[in-house]
């Protein structure tokens, strides 16, 4: 049986963000008897260690070397994972020279003009994220929808216990509270605080709140600031990045995501929803592609603090409903969202393309 080789272009954020550890779930479930996956990385560090333990062949190719450096590889397709950057355009070049089949894969909605309409024109096929994702390109004709996946053996509800709620000193009785992502400002971390705020001095509830997410010095200083202002410092962690993710999202009673800014799919809303959890979601952007209003979350306005303290205080009110939400949750992921059915579509569109 002919084996293809498909080159995977990537420029990693340190620590790895959410289209690093995508990739990596679809590198582990592509068939390795019909496809040998390449992986260029623009510059080494975690992600570029993770790929090597995990026994991929995964080479440090900086941004001048990439050309002469996908000519001596020769790949079947060329893949990128790094949108709409100068990494993505010299390996479409290259395939435009050569005849390679091309595949852009575009998980942010940020909108980068002429230079995604260069690219969309320069690439064969272009893999969107959620809707919304495909929906910045005016046409498309070539665009297909493949939501990202979570490998399910990762996040079983029923076997994620450990020492984490001592080691972390969450305080005995109270109901968890907790969100995941970066300390950026469109995370809209401050607007959970300010709900924080509105549930432990009006509403009187017994919470805490777990805030999980790398960040600049800076970043953290100024929000863990605005929570000592607000009153509510001992009432909220601030854990910093941290790779045991079934264990802190096992801990949440509700799992908030109070985004600012659109995003193009939600990756740990989908983690928490494996982890049987209730989600409360600002709405808009791909995050309408993972949630069922109603059966598997609840959505809040943008920048509403208060519409986030209600909707928790809905739920905290609602135990029964908090667990059917759960399971509803749980079950839409299995069906949905998973690593397997991600790679399964890939594959597809690389059959397709080579014509197999």
């Amino acid at each position: 049986m002919k084996k293809y080789t498909i080159l995977f272009l990537d420029i990693p954020l340190d620590p790895p963000g959410g289209g690093q550890f995508s990739l990596l779930l679809l590198l582990k479930h592509l068939d390795r008897e019909l496809f040998e996956s390449v992986i260029f990385e623009s510059s080494g560090g975690t992600f570029f260690d993770i790929l090597i333990r995990n026994g991929f062949d995964a080479r440090v190719v900086p941004q001048g070397s990439l050309f002469g450096a996908i000519n001596e590889l020769k790949p079947d397709i060329i893949h990128s994972n790094c949108a709409t950057t100068r990494y993505s355009f010299i390996g479409a070049l290259y395939g435009r020279i050569f005849n390679v089949p091309c595949i852009l894969h575009v998980r942010v909605l940020d909108r980068a003009a002429i230079r995604d309409r260069i690219l969309y024109a320069m690439s064969d096929r272009i893999i969107a994220i959620s809707e919304a994702v495909k929906n910045k390109f005016n046409r498309t004709d070539k665009t297909v929808v493949i939501h990202n996946g979570v490998d399910l053996a990762q996040y079983d509800p029923s076997d994620c216990t450990s020492g984490l709620k001592e080691i972390l000193a969450l305080p005995a009785g109270a109901k968890i509270i907790g969100t995941i992502g970066r300390l950026d400002l469109g995370k809209g971390h401050r607007y959970l605080l300010d709900a924080a705020v509105i549930m432990i001095d009006e509403m009187k509830l017994n919470v805490h709140f777990i805030i999980v997410g790398s960040s600049t010095p800076e970043q953290l200083a100024s929000l863990t600031a605005y929570a000592r202002s607000s009153g509510i410092d001992k009432h909220v962690t601030f854990s910093g990045f941290r790779s045991d993710v079934c264990e802190l999202i096992s801990l949440m009673d509700i799992f908030v995501h109070p985004a600012s800014f659109p995003e193009g799919f939600g990756r740990t809303i989908v983690e928490a929803m494996a982890m049987g959890k209730p989600v409360v979601s600002t709405r808009g952007g791909g995050v309408l592609d993972v949630i069922d209003e109603g059966i598997t979350g609840v959505f809040v306005p943008v920048n509403d603090s208060r519409a986030i303290a209600d909707a928790c205080l809905m739920l905290l009110n609602n135990p029964s409903k908090m667990e059917t939400m759960g399971k509803a949750a749980r079950k839409s992921v299995e069906e949905r969202f998973t690593a397997q059915n991600t790679a399964l579509k890939v594959m597809k569109l690389y059959r397709e393309i080579l014509g197999i």
